[in-house]
């Protein structure tokens, strides 16, 4: 439904704009800390066996700024875009003036002439790449719909200033593992109070021991490192624990 107004009356019309979905494709099922996430964007045409060209994407992309930090995009669909990137949006909603947030407003612009087009099977519209910097079991990347007063999500049909024809947002989970400390039970990127729980399992053998990261090792609670998971270790984890 679309609200348009015309001459100061506002007209209620049904149009079935909704063709176009966005899709995260992942090129990294998961990464070790300080190596490269590289994530697919796509236009997918959501009505089967129907191209959908369009003229400009505009995207919000939304990531925990702590486990990932976005380095740029590359262009490596089939695509020549007129323009594809993070525009200055300063006078905006300021999305684009620091990636530090975990935030970015990216448009990609058609080249006059010459219309992109989404196929059911999805054009690759660019490549976000990101640095892993911390371990964990699943980060999200999101595009959401609206920030602020002024950005939004949006794909415009194949006429410039055209209808807005997005239907489906996607999101997608990372998961980054790492080097793991001595003492990092769960493999967290921290020894803290979370840890002793799963040193206590470890202490009663690996048929106990269940961390939350599938990579984590039994041996991270051979703190004295003599070889073996036993009561010796207790103290220097408890010293591990108080930054001693």
């Amino acid at each position: 439904m679309r609200i348009l107004g015309l001459c100061g009356v506002l007209l209620l019309v049904g149009v079935a704009y909704a063709d176009v979905d966005l899709e995260w494709r992942s090129e990294t099922q998961d990464a070790q800390v300080g190596e490269t996430v590289r994530i697919g964007l796509y236009a997918v045409a959501d009505n089967a066996g129907q191209d959908e060209p369009f003229s400009l994407a505009e995207v919000l992309v939304f990531w925990d700024e702590g486990f990932l930090e976005l380095q740029g995009v590359v262009d490596d669909g089939p695509y020549s875009w007129m323009f594809s990137g993070f525009p200055n949006d300063s006078g905006l909603d300021n999305l684009n003036g620091t990636f530090a947030d975990g935030d970015a407003y990216y448009q990609a612009w058609a080249t006059f002439g010459d219309m992109p087009v989404a196929t059911p099977d999805g054009l690759l519209i660019t490549t976000f790449k990101f640095t892993a910097l911390a371990t964990t079991s699943g980060t999200e990347i999101d595009i959401v719909d609206v920030f602020g007063s002024y950005s939004v999500t949006a794909v415009y049909d194949d006429e410039y200033g055209g209808w807005n024809i997005v239907d489906e947002l996607g999101s997608v989970t990372v998961e980054v593992g790492g080097e793991y400390e001595i003492g990092d039970l769960n493999c967290d990127g921290a020894i803290n109070a979370f840890d002793i729980d799963p040193f206590v399992l470890a202490l009663l053998g690996p048929d106990y021991y269940d961390p939350a990261w599938p990579d984590c090792d039994i041996n991270l609670a051979d703190i004295n490192d003599d070889g073996l998971v036993d009561a010796f270790d207790i103290d220097p984890f408890v010293a591990l624990l108080m930054g001693v």
